[in-house]
């Protein structure tokens, strides 16, 4: 809203549950074939503040169901003093999520009604470079760094619009979009793991977007 010089806040709070599973033709060193799937439901509470506008706060809950295939080409190995080696991989991937659900029907505070669908099919076909490196410990355990990059291209038929009365509001350029990815994880001690990545993406229309994270994981 540069144009009219409106702004507005939005803020979702929510959760999710889900199931998972994955399968390597190898499961020791995971080369080779393998599937990842899941399920995973979520349900959020959203509020929307805009200028001189009273606060409109709404539920989405949606389903969302995942299954993708890959194959884990071994490039090269070195092997440098006992119990350091390093290893590169080529991982090229495709996936496909389904999501039901994140319908929006609300009526606004000054009587608008706001419209839009959330099922959407997308499909992502890319490939995985990335190197793992493994020192052995004196205790007998491995700490392992694994920096990759990822190089994506995302499809979907999401309509990515909204719907206020008779007023349609869409983003066109998110139908298909090449993803950028690139990032590091690391095994810190036997119970913690860290990893951090930065995503460009960018698409029809001027769509573009970037985002980074950062997670932690410890196993008790």
């Amino acid at each position: 809203a540069k144009l009219k010089g409106y702004h507005s806040r939005g803020e979702t709070d929510g959760w999710s549950s889900g199931i998972y599973g994955t399968w390597f033709e190898d499961g020791k060193t995971q080369e080779g074939a393998y599937a990842d799937s899941w399920l995973l439901y979520s349900r959020f509470k959203n509020s929307v503040t805009g200028d001189e506008m009273a606060t409109e706060k709404y539920w989405t809950e949606n389903v969302m169901a995942s299954l993708e295939l890959g194959y884990t080409f071994k490039l090269s190995e070195t092997k440098y003093e006992e119990g350091h080696n390093r290893r590169s991989y080529i991982q090229p991937q495709v996936q496909v999520v389904q999501t039901v659900g994140n319908d929006l029907d609300h009526k606004e505070h000054n009587g608008t009604q706001v419209n839009s669908e959330g099922d959407n099919t997308q499909i992502r076909l890319g490939a995985r470079a990335f190197t793992k490196e493994r020192w052995l410990q004196p205790d007998g355990s491995f700490r392992e760094f694994e920096p990759y990059g990822e190089l994506n291209w995302l499809t979907s038929n999401a309509k990515n619009s909204v719907k206020m009365n008779e007023t349609t509001v869409s983003n066109k350029g998110m139908k298909n979009v090449l993803e950028m990815r690139v990032g590091i994880r690391g095994q810190v001690t036997d119970n913690l793991s860290l990893w951090t990545d930065v995503t460009a993406k960018s698409g029809q229309e001027g769509y573009s977007d970037m985002m980074g994270q950062i997670g932690l994981k410890y196993d008790f």
